[in-house]
């Protein structure tokens, strides 16, 4: 029996072909469009005589790549070769193999014969240098390796003849060893984790780096955007340098966007926005934290950040849209057009920041959207389309600025079977272990892309709208049963796409894929949509929420009841922005008066250790006028927890038995 062929999916053949090639073939087979004599011999080689005359032949002990044919292709794998694949697995399909594997159980020997020693020896000493690498057991199991947009998956068990990775020659034989490598490091009880090599105690130079950046955002914190003098600015930048130097990449871009938020509150700029500045000083703190006092089984290089590699170079590029973000802050919108680099298979963010006016009610998030900013390309156009510039700039983060080249955007068909690993998810199993095996994003690479993933809809549960969140929820299947919930909250600033959305939901068309940011919500996967692609009688068309004013194709609009989204957490959030602004040197008798009743809605929300800390901190600034030795650094402890709960709240869904049970943790 012919375990490796039998193993081969629809995504891998296109992997070796192409899409359109395998689904042709695949259509011949199904449809009945041809006929065959099939047989195998003992020795595995598999002959097929096609009833419209091509023979194929797969000799025994060869991959697919080296099977013959008698049409007139030349250096490729034909259609007539897939059909013989695709027959001989629809006649042996009991026999397929199915369940996870460990390519770590691959021996030495296997591996030099494979690849030869000089690659096995090269790949040791890449281990030991030292490297960052996610590790997925599943049926088709996946090294992906932080820092470089590298990733290696076997297509068939304890087979290295079939492996997929992102780079070719000698370099990708190394990459399939340190993979294999990478996988014996895994602990064997474990389906999915972070690896590394090469050693992760802390530096003590790093240590003491990170201490200082701990009282320079302690400064912040006393003397407020308000009252922080040009030379701790100063000073900030000076140590953004120095973290780079010791290897603390992401404190050196959290103290850099810190920098930037008190410019923008200097300069007087409309997009200043307390809430982001007071999630860059908690996650700073977090980090700094686990640095001085590391965690079990929490991979410090995460913690730390990984040297960003080709930052700032101006470059073409090729990239598909796969949908849109966004975010409400106090006055501004922030919109992000996510897209895949069709080179690299990375993310990328195209992000757009529109201020609100100073009179009126704020435009509507479709209408921004469609803005054009960048030889007339939007972000509406980007992510409904394929973009193609002549002057890209990475930077970190995701980011991607548009130069002043030549940008063109055309239209997609929305065949996101082509969009590459990991962005696109056929099994949800395997992605729940692996977002269950990493840390809160607080404490991994720092990303403006976030858990963003295209999930392959096998098949969609009804959609329910639940009038007290108001919120759309509906659940999708993979094709083994793996479920992933996904809701979608209706805001003021994006009612028509929200309506789109639900049209779309009750048309009864079907969904094809969802685009969305991936939670982990009690062990189960939730995503947060930015776009939805359906079958379409006139071809598949995309909803996304964020950019949309209508669905394509599917009738008016369905009306939505206009809602302003309120919780427990929004006063915790609101105290932050007043202490990121004032400073705890300044707080006056106004906050006495707020604090008391933001520490009870905290309570009635079902944080009561929040709201007893709040409480504390009330008790703590009572003090100022009554004892001549009171300091504002008696005040800092309380506020720096505050703001570490505050972002990972962020992380962390609002959820019961998370108020409830690891308030302590």
């Amino acid at each position: 029996m012919r375990n490796d062929l039998l193993a081969l999916g629809d995504d891998d053949l296109a992997g070796m072909t192409n899409l359109g090639t395998v689904r042709r073939a695949r259509r011949e087979v199904e449809d009945g469009q041809v006929s065959l004599q099939l047989s195998e011999t003992a020795d595995g080689t598999i002959t097929a005589k096609w009833s419209d005359g091509p023979v194929c032949t797969i000799q025994g002990g060869a991959t697919l790549a080296g099977g013959r044919c008698t049409c007139p292709a030349v250096g490729t794998i034909c259609r007539h070769l897939l059909r013989t694949v695709i027959a001989y697995q629809r006649g042996n399909q009991a026999s397929a193999p199915s369940g996870p594997w460990d390519p770590g159980a691959i021996t030495d020997a296997a591996l030099e014969l494979a690849l030869g020693r000089p690659v096995l020896e090269a790949a040791r000493r890449g281990m030991e240098e030292g490297l960052v690498a996610e590790v997925v057991r599943s049926r088709k199991p996946v090294v992906r390796f932080i820092g470089s947009d590298l990733a290696v998956r076997f297509l068939v068990p304890h087979d290295l003849r079939y492996v997929a990775a992102d780079m070719e020659g000698v370099e990708r034989d190394r990459l399939v060893a340190m993979a294999v490598l990478a996988f014996r490091q895994l602990a064997p009880d474990r389906m999915a984790g972070v690896v590394v090599s090469g050693g992760q105690a802390t530096d003590p130079a790093q240590a003491v780096q990170a201490g200082c950046a701990v009282a320079w955002a302690d400064q912040v914190l006393l003397l407020g955007a308000a009252g922080v003098p040009s030379a701790v600015l100063d000073h900030g930048r000076g140590l953004e340098e120095g973290l780079r130097r010791h290897g603390l990449f992401a404190i050196a871009e959290l103290v850099a966007a810190i920098g930037s938020d008190l410019a923008q509150y200097r300069a007087q700029d409309a997009l200043f926005a307390p809430e982001r500045l007071a999630e860059g000083l908690g996650e700073l703190h977090i980090r700094c934290d686990v640095i001085a006092r590391p965690v079990l089984d929490l991979p410090l290089p995460l913690v730390r950040g990984i040297a960003p590699g080709r930052l700032g170079e101006r470059d073409a590029g090729r990239f598909i849209g796969i949908g849109c973000a966004g975010r409400v802050l106090r006055r501004s919108l922030v919109l992000t057009s996510l897209v895949q680099d069709m080179d690299t298979g990375s993310l990328a963010a195209v992000i757009r920041e529109h201020a609100d006016p100073a009179e009126g009610d704020p435009r509507a998030a479709h209408l921004l959207a469609g803005q054009g900013f960048a030889a007339g390309v939007s972000l509406h156009a980007i992510a409904h389309g394929t973009l193609q510039s002549s002057s890209c700039r990475r930077e970190a983060g995701g980011r991607l600025v548009l130069g002043r080249g030549r940008h063109a955007v055309t239209p997609q068909g929305f065949a996101w079977e082509r969009l590459r690993d990991p962005v696109l998810v056929e099994d949800f199993a395997e992605l729940r272990a692996r977002l269950s095996a990493l840390p809160p994003p607080c404490l991994r690479a720092r990303s403006l892309c976030g858990d963003v993933h295209v999930l392959r809809v096998h098949e969609a549960g009804p959609a329910a709208f639940d009038p007290v969140t108001q919120t759309w929820r509906w659940r999708i299947q993979d094709a083994e049963g793996g479920v992933c919930d996904v809701e979608q909250t209706y805001q003021l600033r994006i009612a028509p796409g929200c309506a789109a959305l639900a049209a779309a939901l009750q048309g009864g068309r079907r969904q094809l894929f969802v685009a969305a940011e991936i939670r982990l919500r009690a062990g189960q996967l939730v995503g947060l949509p930015l776009s939805v692609v359906f079958e379409d009688p006139a071809g598949r068309v995309a909803v996304m929420p964020w950019c949309d004013d209508a669905a394509p194709g599917m009738g008016p609009a369905a009306a939505s009841l206009p809602s302003v989204r309120t919780g427990a957490l929004v006063e915790l959030e609101a105290l932050l922005c007043d202490v990121v602004v004032d400073g705890i040197e300044r707080a006056g008798t106004m906050w006495g008066r707020l604090l008391p009743g933001r520490a009870q809605a905290l309570d009635a929300g079902g944080y009561p250790r929040l709201a007893a800390k709040v409480m504390e901190l009330h008790a703590v600034l009572g003090q100022r006028g009554e004892r001549a030795d009171w300091h504002p650094e008696s005040a800092l402890p309380l506020v720096q927890e505050l703001a570490q709960w505050h972002r990972l709240a962020l992380d962390t869904p609002d959820e019961p038995s998370w108020k409830a049970d690891t308030a302590d943790a």
